[in-house]
């Protein structure tokens, strides 16, 4: 296996140097904007082996000519984004380190437009491996950046992952109320995050709350139009907040004053629960489990006590709630 690597270091090397070698190329592919653009002349043979995009952008029906070479033009690739994906398409290498958050993020954007797929999978784990501290530094940007793309998975678990860990560091942001629906929904649902269910119950009504810039202050002037938007809106979240696992206080507290959001079924399910818990239910098949956190002994929380209200603590800087969210009246 040693020996199959080292010859093919080599090849690779000598694919490399044809990048020199301007005399041979026969395609013009200019990247780039304003004042950022530059001009590579590459080989027609190598990107069309490389990936679909090429095959179909240098066929007949698509491709342009000038002189005796054929012209692309990719204005929203930068120069050294391309660079770098010219250099993986010839040789296989690609140096990522020292580079920049943007410039990953940016190769991930032309990975998946040029059909990169190897290229992104890697691309995606090392931005996992080596810049953690930045998606826990910004969550949000972290969050929206990784699920621009479906395809990328592995991305999208790091972030989920790196969030349920510590859920504090999302939940307490400012702008946590702009989040995409998809994106929390794929937070709470996990077993992994580490909150107690009173408080995702608060978080999640509060984003439902605050979708709505027209809902009164005072739960007691909602009218029947009112409790359907909030319904429609919290629609999806209400199967997967483990209201089953709450105690009896805390639903009775903050979560029946919004009883009307709730589909019938559901809610007397959940009632049910807490006096006879066999009892079979009607709305669903079976009762989410307990979620994974350390917060259900309550010797962690004894032990790691000085460390949680210190972390929060750092974050209160950034937990200014905008004016409507005095409107979650749910108790104590």
């Amino acid at each position: 296996m040693k020996l199959n690597a080292k010859l093919w270091q080599n090849v690779a090397k000598n694919y490399a140097k044809l990048l020199e070698e301007e005399e041979t190329c026969d395609v013009s592919i200019t990247v780039g904007s304003g004042d950022n653009v530059k001009t590579f002349n590459v080989h027609s043979l190598i990107l069309r082996t490389q990936t679909p995009y090429f095959h179909t952008a240098l066929s007949a029906q698509w491709r342009k000519k000038k002189g005796d070479k054929l012209c692309l033009s990719k204005p929203n690739v930068t120069p050294a984004i391309f660079e770098d994906i010219l250099k993986y398409m010839y040789s296989s290498e690609l140096k990522l380190e020292g580079k920049d958050v943007q410039h990953l993020l940016g190769l991930l954007s032309a990975s998946d437009e040029l059909i990169l797929p190897v290229l992104s999978e890697h691309v995606q784990r090392y931005f996992a491996l080596h810049q953690s501290s930045w998606i826990k530094e910004h969550p949000l940007e972290a969050l929206n950046s990784a699920f621009q793309h479906e395809s990328w998975k592995e991305l999208q678990n790091c972030c989920v992952s790196t969030i349920c860990t510590n859920p504090w560091m999302l939940f307490e942001t400012p702008h946590f109320y702009h989040l995409d629906e998809t994106i929390l929904l794929s937070i709470i649902e996990k077993d992994e995050l580490q909150m107690e269910e009173s408080d995702i119950w608060y978080h999640i009504l509060t984003w439902g709350i605050m979708q709505h810039t027209d809902l009164p202050d005072d739960l007691n002037d909602y009218t029947e139009e009112d409790f359907n938007k909030l319904k429609k809106t919290l629609s999806k979240f209400l199967p997967v907040i483990r209201f089953f696992n709450m105690s009896l206080e805390d639903f009775d507290t903050k979560v029946s004053p919004y009883r009307k959001i709730f589909p019938d079924e559901l809610y007397e399910d959940i009632l049910w629960h807490f006096l006879k818990p066999d009892r079979p239910k009607k709305y669903v098949s079976s009762i989410l489990p307990k979620r994974h956190h350390p917060y259900a002994n309550g010797n962690f929380f004894k032990t790691n006590y000085a460390k949680i209200t210190a972390y929060r603590a750092s974050l209160s800087k950034y937990a200014t709630r905008p004016n409507g969210f005095k409107r979650v009246m749910i108790g104590p």
